[in-house]
């Protein structure tokens, strides 16, 4: 688009949005509809971010083709015909490149549609006011803000003790790049991204050995579901380990060898390390406007998603809020990010927002685990946190919202709980006391 210069040598624009991912993108669509004027600055020359690039859409491109394989593995008529192939990661992906310039230019028609301005380049915040644009060639736009928004996303955490230089070492974002076939796989880190690609290695015939840190598979999940996970996973045949911490890893030119602390080692011909994200913020010049990332790079951000400089927010994989334990945590997914744009987009709409949003800081409030029901931009919906999680039979409150109140808070037995949800369904979330269980 025509960008309109102001002064002969700058643009200038009421919101500037860094990163167009989910965060990014939902930020910038909200304060353009809003009658702003507003730009988004991202490093690729396509948009969508690392969802769209690396994260989200070539993994779910990825295990769709995955599934494909194994439906195909498991028809007796195609078995009669002979072996299947052996893909290597680079050919199964030949379809999600497909899926991703598909989204690329869905979401491109938006930001013309909208009427955003796009700048492809390094960003460079220079004071309060101003961001500097870098071009792969070096030339520097200036752009001057009113708001600023920071959605540049994360990236796999790398511990400097990993070469991840050697051919045999990969992340969640060189995984993609795996173009050499191998029989087995070491996959430490058993969260969502672990536990989706040992699925994915599994399907394609490979052996998975998945090192978990913790005593289960992701223990914020309700007992069952994460039970269920690990039962389907082991019945595939991936070999789970729990309460594993890396000592070391050697690396040699045809295989890998993971020692443990526990005195185990494991040789691999490849190790996945999907232990932990860390913020893109290096190089963004924040401390010229008095914000300190930290150690894994993100922002603190307050319930508005204001940083400690009130016009600059942060938003998707890059923030982080405070707990009621005092500690901070990352919110991800592409639903937080895109809930989190509404929130502080209304923020600076003046538009008020529904305090009960969003539902992990209701959970964070009773130092739970969360889940929510419904579409939280809606007049009506619920919220779910376990209250008690080191009991074998916990118990749990529900929050049920309608029209950004919270009309009623109770709490039911796990082996109850089943029934409130339905009822909740079913009563089109009109909450009342009739709803409790003795």
């Amino acid at each position: 688009r025509k960008k309109e210069v102001v002064s002969g040598n700058f643009v200038k624009y009421d919101a500037v949005v860094l990163g167009s991912g989910p965060a990014g993108e939902g930020a910038a669509m909200k304060l353009a509809k809003s009658g702003k004027r507003v730009a988004i600055i991202d490093m690729r020359e396509q948009l969508g971010g690392n969802c769209t690039h690396v994260g989200t859409i070539p993994s779910k491109a990825l295990r769709q083709t995955v599934s494909s394989v194994i439906r195909y593995q498991r028809d007796p008529m195609f078995q009669k015909v002979g072996d299947w192939k052996q893909f290597t990661m680079k050919q199964v992906l030949r379809n999600a490149h497909k899926v991703i310039q598909q989204q690329v230019d869905t979401h491109s028609r938006f930001y013309d549609r909208n009427k955003i301005d796009i700048y492809h380049g390094r960003a460079y915040v220079q004071d309060k006011n101003t961001v500097l644009v870098f071009s792969p060639e070096g030339i520097a736009e200036t752009i001057v803000f009113q708001q600023l928004v920071i959605a540049t996303g994360s990236r796999p955490y790398r511990p400097a003790v990993l070469d991840f230089n050697h051919p045999r070492v990969f992340d969640s974002d060189k995984i993609l790049d795996l173009d050499f076939s191998i029989q087995k796989i070491i996959i430490y880190g058993a969260g969502v991204i672990g536990c989706e690609y040992a699925s994915i290695f599994i399907g394609l015939g490979h052996k998975v050995d998945l090192i978990n840190t913790q005593h289960k598979l992701l223990s914020y999940l309700d007992d069952e579901i994460a039970d269920a996970l690990s039962y389907h996973l082991r019945e595939q045949g991936v070999l789970i380990r729990h309460n594993e911490q890396i000592d070391r890893l050697e690396t040699f030119d045809d295989h890998v060898v993971l020692h443990l602390q526990s005195g185990k080692k494991i040789k691999a011909d490849a190790i996945l390390w999907c232990n932990g994200r860390s913020g893109n913020t290096d190089g963004l010049g924040l401390e010229n406007v008095g914000i300190k990332p930290n150690s894994r790079g993100q922002i603190a951000v307050n319930e508005k998603y204001q940083t400690e400089v009130e016009h600059i927010y942060a938003a998707g994989d890059v923030a982080t809020q405070l707990r009621c334990d005092g500690q901070y945590r990352r919110v991800e997914t592409w639903e937080n990010a895109n809930l989190q744009a509404a929130i502080f987009a209304r923020h600076v709409m003046g538009v008020a927002h529904p305090q009960a949003n969003p539902a992990w800081f209701w959970s964070d409030q009773l130092g739970t685990n969360y889940q929510f029901v419904g579409d939280m931009g809606a007049d009506e919906w619920y919220i779910r946190g376990e209250m008690d999680h080191s009991v074998q039979n916990p118990s749990f409150i529900l929050f049920g919202v309608s029209n950004q109140i919270i009309v009623a808070g109770i709490t039911v037995n796990a082996a109850k709980e089943m029934r409130h949800v339905k009822k909740m369904v079913a009563g089109h979330s009109q909450f009342s006391t009739e709803l409790h269980l003795d």
